[in-house]
């Protein structure tokens, strides 16, 4: 158990110090395209110049986040995940739900039956007291 301990924290060291340089590597890029701009506005470079040196560090940037975005699932993964292990509890309960549901309705089918059986049975009360003429 200890032995996969040790490769478990030994391999979260890595992905920590991974983590670490991509945020560096991120963090330098995004001082270059700073720069970048600035050297474009007081003239240092032209158009053409800029153009091709923002491409390379936008593409740099744009890589670095599709390896983050794979190596880390995101909030919404992350929730799915949850989710997908919740489903089976939330089908259960939704499936007991629809079977009170079903329930309450043939007690209230069952209850205008009897409101109805007691109007029909006053109805014929009234009409035997008509006839009879009592």
């Amino acid at each position: 158990m200890l032995f996969f301990d040790g490769i478990l924290w030994v391999a979260r060291e890595i992905a920590e110090a991974a983590r670490l340089e991509q945020e560096a590597e991120d963090g330098r890029l995004r001082e270059q395209l700073r720069e970048l701009y600035q050297r474009l506005e007081a003239g240092q470079i032209t158009e053409t110049a800029f153009d091709e040196q923002e491409r390379v560090l936008l593409d740099r940037l744009d890589q670095l986040e599709g390896a983050n975005a794979a190596e880390e699932p995101s909030d919404e993964e992350a929730q799915d995940e949850g989710d997908d292990q919740d489903e089976g509890e939330d089908q259960d309960e939704e499936d007991q739900d629809d079977q009170d549901d079903d329930q309450d309705d043939d007690q209230d089918d069952d209850d205008q039956d009897d409101d109805d059986d007691q109007d029909s049975d006053a109805e014929d009360e009234d009409q035997s007291e008509q006839l009879t003429g009592a």
